[in-house]
């Protein structure tokens, strides 16, 4: 097997938005990618996505903690100045 350099593969896992992709770009196997990757600690675009996928989670559950606060707010604020 040929050496790749740990730059190609950095550059491919980057470019690239799927690992089968960053794979054929390099002419080896998906799985040969993935263990590239894992032996010089390089983000996969698999691996990116799935990130990227839970940080908008975490982001989307704190707005909503944030509406549910506001909503408990004005309730309270409604009972002290007896709106409702």
């Amino acid at each position: 097997m040929r050496k790749i350099e740990p730059e190609r593969i950095r550059r491919a896992a980057r470019i690239y938005a799927s690992n089968q992709e960053a794979s054929r770009a390099l002419g080896i196997a998906p799985g040969s990618f993935s263990r590239l990757c894992r032996l010089y600690n390089i983000e996969t675009p698999y691996a990116r996505k799935r990130r990227r996928r839970e940080e908008f989670g975490r982001q989307r559950d704190v707005d909503l903690l944030d509406i549910d606060l506001d909503l408990q707010e004005i309730e309270v604020l409604e009972e002290v100045l007896d709106l409702n």
